[in-house]
């Protein structure tokens, strides 16, 4: 997919993508509890040239994690996204969600870099943070209309902490600090 459109991607001009593996599984299962779905998504083994140079990315991507269904309704009872670079974990269902995220942003630039001609812009630092949403149900508890989902107010949020931010982007100067905090509301 990412061959087919390489000016949307800004792909290195002299870059040949070869294969890679992307693996998906699904499995059902019934419990006391309910009805669950347990999920994987594999990619592996991007390769490509670059040149005279051979790229591997061994395990670009990895997402598991459970959905159940609770009450007619469905829940990420567990969520995990990993990679080189990023990893996050969490569970949401439709009223509220909660997800930690830690990453590496120069790993990130690094393994993107092989393949993006990202125009000598730069990226560094380590993440670590947190990030959800909740529904905000104005309703008194015991009103016919409380506890429903349908036109809630979403409020989503997070708090993350950069250590060692670096941004460089061309014809800018370099940005970096010690530390850098950013919160959602």
């Amino acid at each position: 997919l990412i061959g087919m459109l390489p000016s949307t991607f800004q792909l290195h001009q002299d870059l040949t993508i070869n294969s890679g593996t992307v693996t998906f599984q699904a499995a059902s299962q019934n419990n006391v509890e309910g009805r669950r779905l347990v999920v994987n998504l594999d990619t592996a083994n991007l390769n490509a040239k670059r040149g005279q140079q051979n790229i591997v990315w061994a395990k670009p991507l990895r997402l598991f994690g459970t959905v159940k269904e609770v009450e007619g309704r469905l829940a990420l009872e567990e969520v995990n996204c990993v990679s080189d670079f990023l990893n996050i974990r969490g569970n949401a269902n439709l009223k509220t969600a909660s997800f930690v995220a830690q990453g590496d942003l120069q790993k990130l630039m690094e393994q993107v870099s092989q393949f993006v001609d990202l125009q000598n812009a730069k990226l560094a630092g380590t993440l670590d943070g947190r990030f959800g949403w909740q529904m905000v149900d104005s309703e008194p508890p015991g009103s016919p209309q409380a506890g429903g989902t349908d036109n809630l107010p979403i409020q989503i949020g997070g708090s993350f902490v950069v250590d060692n931010p670096v941004i460089e982007l061309p014809g800018m100067p370099r940005w970096q600090q010690p530390q850098m905090s950013i919160k959602l509301s």
